[in-house]
C-alpha cells in the first residue's frame, strides 16, 4: 500500500447537524469550510458561532418580557439552555451588547439577570438577541 494511503482511509467526514438562527431550520453539513449557509433561507452561519455553544439549548418559543432602566421589550425565546436564551423581538432593541438586563418567562417562572453577548439586527423591526443568564435559573 503506498505511503499515507491507511491514514487517510481512517479518515471520515464530520456530519454535523445545525440549526439556522434565522428560520429555526435543522439541516446536516460536512465541515469542510468556514461558513455554510442555511439551505432553506440563505441565511450565512459562521462555523466558530455554532461551535462557541458550551451547552445544548431547546428550541422552545415562549412569550418573554426585557427590562432594564425602565424601559421594557416584549418577545419571544427562540432557545434556551441552562446558560442562557436567544431572543427574538419585532422592535428594535434598545440595549447594547455587555447591558445587564432583566429578564421575565413567565411560563417557566425565570424572573433573573443576564447579559447581553450579541445582538443581530435583519433589519428595522426585528432582531435577535443572545442573553446568558448571571445566576443560573434552570
Amino acid at each position: 500500500m503506498p505511503e499515507g494511503i491507511g491514514v487517510l482511509s481512517n479518515m471520515r467526514p464530520r456530519v454535523t447537524e445545525n440549526t439556522c438562527p434565522r428560520c429555526l431550520c435543522k439541516f446536516y453539513t460536512i465541515s469542510a469550510g468556514r461558513e455554510i449557509n442555511c439551505p432553506f433561507c440563505g441565511f450565512s452561519l459562521r462555523l466558530s458561532d455554532i461551535e462557541k455553544r458550551a451547552e445544548s439549548r431547546a428550541l422552545i418559543q415562549r412569550p418573554c418580557d426585557l427590562h432594564r432602566g425602565g424601559y421594557s421589550l416584549s418577545g419571544q425565546t427562540v432557545d434556551i439552555s441552562k446558560g442562557g436564551i436567544c431572543v427574538k423581538l419585532g422592535v428594535d432593541f434598545r440595549y447594547d451588547k455587555g447591558d445587564t438586563i432583566r429578564v421575565v418567562i413567565k411560563d417557566f417562572e425565570i424572573d433573573t439577570e443576564a447579559k447581553v453577548v450579541w445582538i443581530k439586527k435583519f433589519d428595522s423591526f426585528i432582531c435577535k438577541a443572545g442573553l446568558r443568564f448571571l445566576n443560573q435559573p434552570l
